[in-house]
């Protein structure tokens, strides 16, 4: 299958025939506003812009994936591959990592928040070294959330609002490890995400994005989410949470 290119730079973008010309340039855009606001939301100044890959539809979507050898990453319909470096007799001459979006779900505005997320998730990749699966889940899934309601406003924290009430929130200490996070199904994956969305916004609300980033980047050296909290914000991993909900049931 083939598939065009559209470059602007350093910045490529790679996409089905069907894709209007118009959602491809507006997509590949979108990295760069996404870019702009992440990076003046946490005091950072990284030029990170990976390759976007944008798919037909589901069946294309996977005949990328098989072809590149593509065997981590996200989830369907969009993921964030740090690399595809099993080789292919073909396709050997590079490392296909990037974002890759099936556009064959849902419409533009959920498009955006998906192409938002995923760069996030790359973002935060880059600036750990590589080392992303060390960092909290809710931490790196927080931020993502976080970041496409900053750009496309669509969720108030609708999950996490009703278990606060319902005292039916995960510890923040259970929603750090990667293997935990995916196997949880049902209702308890819409009350992750939210809850880690709105843990991360009231934490930037509280102690600012500079310090979140400080967060992310030196409780992966230190090991400790606790560890590192008391350190830059003076207070434990369980008074801010605590605190964290009763702001959740009061805002």
């Amino acid at each position: 299958m083939y598939l065009n290119q559209y470059q602007d730079g350093n910045r490529n973008t790679y996409f089905s025939d069907t894709i209007p010309h118009q959602r491809v340039l507006a997509l590949h855009n979108h990295i760069v506003i996404t870019a702009q606001v992440l990076n003046d939301a946490i005091g950072t100044a990284l030029e990170h812009y990976p390759d976007l890959y944008l798919i037909e539809n589901a069946e294309s979507f996977t005949k990328v994936r098989n072809f590149l050898n593509i065997a981590s990453g996200g989830f369907e319909p969009a993921g964030f591959y740090i690399a595809a470096c099993n080789p292919n007799p073909i396709a050997i001459d590079k490392c296909y990592g990037g974002i890759y979006a099936n556009l064959d779900t849902g419409d533009y505005s959920w498009q955006l928040r998906m192409v938002s997320h995923e760069y996030t998730h790359s973002f935060l990749n880059a600036s750990l070294n590589n080392r992303w699966e060390i960092l909290a889940i809710w931490l790196n899934e927080g931020l993502a959330q976080w970041i496409e309601n900053e750009l496309v406003p669509h969720d108030g924290g609708y999950w996490a609002r009703l278990a606060a009430a319902e005292g039916s929130l995960f510890p923040l200490s259970s929603l750090e490890r990667v293997e935990d996070w995916n196997n949880r199904s049902g209702d308890d994956v819409s009350i992750q995400y939210s809850q880690a969305q709105m843990a991360v916004t009231y934490f930037i609300e509280e102690f600012g994005g500079q310090k979140l980033f400080e967060l992310i980047t030196t409780s992966t050296r230190s090991g400790s989410v606790d560890f590192t909290m008391r350190q830059l914000i003076g207070i434990s991993y369980g008074e801010f949470e605590n605190n964290f909900i009763e702001w959740l049931k009061d805002n």
